[in-house]
C-alpha cells in the first residue's frame, strides 16, 4: 500500500469503495498496512454488479460515492472496484476534491510479481477488459498479459 501517505496529524479515514462486499479485502489489506489509520468502507450493494452497466454508468456512480466521501471527510479514496478503476480513475481523480487511487495498477504489479514467467492472466468484467487497463498496466512492468472478458 505505498500508494497511500499519511500526512502527519491527519486523523481524517481513508475512503474505500467497491460496487459490492468485494472491496472489503482492500479495505483489509488497508488496515492492516496501516493500523492507525481508520478506514470508511462504501458498499454499492444496491446497484451492483457494475460490470454489467455502461461505462457512462460505472463513471457517474464513482463520481457520487466519491463526493458523497468527501462530505465524510476523508483524507484518500481508494476504488476497491476494477470496473470502476478502468471506468472512473482518471475522471475521479480530475474532478474530486480528494486523491483518488485505483485497484489495477498495485494489482497488476502484484499478479507479476508472484509469477515466475512474467506473463498474466487477467478475467474481469467486459468493460474492464474493454478499457484496457489491464493491458495497460501490466505492459508499462514489461510483462506478457491474456485477457479475458466475462458479463459481470
Amino acid at each position: 500500500m505505498s500508494d497511500i501517505e499519511n500526512p502527519a496529524g491527519d486523523t481524517r479515514p481513508i475512503g474505500v469503495f467497491d460496487s459490492g462486499l468485494g472491496g472489503l479485502t482492500v479495505a483489509r489489506a488497508i488496515a492492516t498496512a496501516l493500523p492507525h489509520e481508520s478506514v470508511y468502507y462504501f458498499g454499492d450493494t444496491k446497484r451492483c454488479p457494475y460490470g454489467t452497466r455502461t461505462e457512462d454508468e460505472v463513471r457517474s456512480f464513482a463520481l457520487q460515492t466519491g463526493r458523497w466521501l468527501s462530505k465524510h471527510d476523508v483524507k484518500i479514496m481508494v476504488i476497491a472496484c476494477n470496473t470502476a478503476t478502468a471506468a472512473a480513475l482518471r475522471l475521479a481523480q480530475q474532478v474530486l476534491d480528494v486523491p483518488v487511487i485505483g485497484v489495477i495498477a498495485p494489482g497488476a504489479r502484484a499478479a507479476i510479481n508472484s509469477t515466475r514467467t512474467r506473463r498474466v492472466g487477467v478475467l474481469a468484467t467486459n468493460l474492464t477488459i474493454r478499457s484496457g487497463a489491464y493491458t495497460r498496466a501490466i505492459q508499462d512492468l514489461d510483462a506478457g498479459v491474456d485477457v479475458y472478458g466475462c458479463p459481470a
